[in-house]
């Protein structure tokens, strides 16, 4: 990434302080991330996420961009599926039981898909408050790669990507360039 300026009126460059001083960083700082995590433009979402609680859906995309990744959602497996369609994502976090379709289904969708069009297989993660484990040999005749228990901790969450995006921070897998700058001009 080369060199950014970006322009603020006083009442943005005053939320942004403030925003940026409730975040315990400096306002450059806070601008670099915004710029680095959303440099790649039109890039999909790397995370899916796919839970029919809405308040769950919500606290799981805050905890995934907590870790610096991009998060988009869905309700159920069909939207999901309709969304996999249309993008390409690098892990996908699926509730198991949902309405119209669940998790299970979803995840034998995915890998149908797969066998047919080829490409990398994505990793389908199931988040689950289900207080039962699901034997491995299990879980990867259902297509699903490694479980969570709901809610998960963000430590749980960074060991997942870590594990299967080879990286638990989203910050840390991108490659930025060498020297970015980011002027806040008046």
């Amino acid at each position: 990434m080369g060199q950014v300026t970006i322009v603020l009126d006083d009442a943005t460059e005053a939320a942004l302080g403030d925003a940026a001083h409730a975040a315990g960083v400096s306002c450059h700082k806070w601008l670099v991330d915004l710029v680095r995590r959303n440099a790649g433009g039109d890039a999909p979402p790397a995370i899916l996420i796919v839970d029919d609680d809405p308040v769950f859906r919500e606290v799981l995309r805050c905890q995934v961009e907590y870790l610096g990744w991009a998060a988009e959602t869905a309700e159920n497996g069909a939207e999901a599926l309709a969304l996999l369609a249309e993008r390409r994502y690098r892990l996908l976090l699926t509730d198991c039981r949902m309405p119209v379709m669940d998790g299970f289904q979803l995840a034998h969708a995915v890998r149908a898909r797969e066998r047919r069009n080829g490409g990398p297989p994505l990793p389908v993660i199931a988040v689950t408050a289900e207080a039962i484990r699901v034997d491995d040999a299990i879980r990867r005749e259902l297509g699903i790669d490694d479980c969570l228990a709901k809610p998960p901790a963000a430590q749980a969450l960074a060991r997942v990507f870590a594990r299967w995006l080879g990286a638990a921070d989203g910050h840390a897998s991108r490659s930025a360039a060498a020297d970015t700058s980011v002027l806040a001009a008046e």
